[in-house]
């Protein structure tokens, strides 16, 4: 029920029942190739990742940290170095790649700091609160880049 976090993150405004029953049934009924994983601290939710494959070796990353007061604390950078590993390790993914909006600049430091580079490649256009653009492409692979990704 977070105005800041429904703002960055794009969502609609609905109740709190009716956002409990779309990720009740999103989670138990996930597509194929989607992997959803819980991002906590001291036992309570703070976000998730998600993993979206594409059978090539390869997946695009999501991360959601929230409420908003929770964000600034290193969650969402630490959960993206840890999905990282997960994607390497369990996935087998030889290529991670994410995009974010131009005007999300935490985002792209967050991105940054753990590895990525931007591809060159563009997404979909898309709003961010208020600003519409093209998306940005970021990818890593090879996973060795980065000193805290090592395995």
């Amino acid at each position: 029920m977070d105005l800041e976090f429904r703002a960055a993150a794009g969502w609609s405004d609905r109740s709190l029942d009716e956002y409990r029953r779309f990720h009740c049934q999103h989670i138990a009924n996930l597509p194929a190739g989607e992997v959803m994983l819980g991002i906590t601290r001291e036992d309570q939710l703070v976000g998730y990742v998600c993993f979206y494959l594409d059978g090539q070796a390869s997946c695009e990353l999501g991360i959601v940290v929230g409420p908003s007061n929770n964000w600034s604390h290193g969650y969402g950078r630490r959960a993206m170095e840890l999905a990282i590993l997960y994607a390497k390790a369990e996935l087998n993914a030889s290529r991670v790649w994410a995009e974010t909006h131009p005007a999300n600049i935490a985002a792209q430091r967050m991105l940054d700091a753990a590895g990525f580079v931007q591809s060159g490649g563009r997404g979909d256009v898309e709003q961010y609160r208020g600003h519409v653009a093209t998306m940005i492409q970021y990818e890593i692979s090879g996973f060795g880049r980065h000193p805290r990704l090592e395995t």
